[in-house]
């Protein structure tokens, strides 16, 4: 379960979708110089792009 929504989740520590999301349907995540876009299907998927 994450904390509240002002601090950073624990390492290992799950974060929903939803709270990442805040109500859209793709979320963009930087990592290392490079932009990664994760989307949520409308069949429940989770589909990660570079």
């Amino acid at each position: 379960m994450p904390g509240p929504a002002s601090q950073p989740p624990e390492a290992g520590q799950a974060v929903s979708f939803e709270l990442l999301g805040k109500g859209q349907n793709e979320v963009l995540i930087a990592y290392r110089g490079q932009l990664y876009r994760l989307r949520a299907t409308r069949n429940g998927k989770l589909i990660l792009n570079k």
